[in-house]
């Protein structure tokens, strides 16, 4: 008896993934996530709704795989143009990749905010391992490239990216307060209101000098 034709190829399914994520995205460029549901997903990658739920049970899930593919966009790129400094490295140059990279990624920076308080409570066990291990391995590579243009001992890579998360996240809600809140600051120029980029290239400095002390 031949075997049953299948329903779709490895790469159609690939394609359909892609198109779900990528209408995922494009949503969150134009409305907040808590605004986003599954059947506006749907309807944006030209799918129906059960077709989405196929590939990702919950919204949760479809949005942290969103992250993971920027996030691992983020680090190729780093590394990148670190590789391209060449002979000019210097700490200042590598400071301004890192802050840049990021300040201009704002949906990556929005869901890195939103990744613990949502997307890591929804998880299975499967996908939270998965996904830790394979992030943590990406940052273990940066981070050995790193070190010897900061001129910084292992494992100190790693320990500078996983604080400059931190400080992404934390950053996030400060610097891009709620719409009320912004309405506060513009209304009152006396109230300090921090700057994304001038804030993160501070902290990432100050990381960088604490964890050289060290070497």
């Amino acid at each position: 008896m031949p075997l049953k034709k299948r329903a779709y190829s490895d790469e159609e399914k690939q394609q359909r993934e892609q198109m779900i994520i990528d209408a995922a995205q494009q949503l969150l460029m134009e409305k907040s996530y808590h605004s986003i549901n599954m059947n506006e997903v749907a309807r944006s990658a030209n799918l129906a709704k059960g077709t989405v739920y196929l590939y990702f049970q919950t919204k949760e899930e479809l949005f942290l795989t969103l992250f993971e593919r920027q996030f691992e966009a983020w680090l190729e790129e780093v590394e990148v143009q670190l590789i391209a400094l060449a002979s000019s490295v210097t700490k200042e140059a590598v400071i301004d990749i890192l802050v840049q990279t990021i300040a201009q990624n704002r949906q990556l920076v929005r869901l890195a905010a939103l990744t613990n308080i949502i997307f890591a409570h929804t998880i299975s066990y499967e996908h939270a391992r998965d996904y830790t291990t394979l992030l943590h391995s990406q940052i273990v590579d940066l981070g050995i490239i790193l070190e010897p243009l900061l001129g910084i001992l292992p494992p100190s890579g790693t320990q500078l990216l996983y604080r400059i998360y931190v400080f992404v996240v934390g950053l996030e809600s400060i610097a891009n307060p709620a719409p009320v809140a912004k309405e506060v600051f513009a209304k009152n120029p006396s109230l300090q209101h921090p700057d994304f980029e001038t804030e993160l290239t501070a902290l990432i400095t100050m990381a960088i000098d604490a964890l050289s002390d060290r070497s």
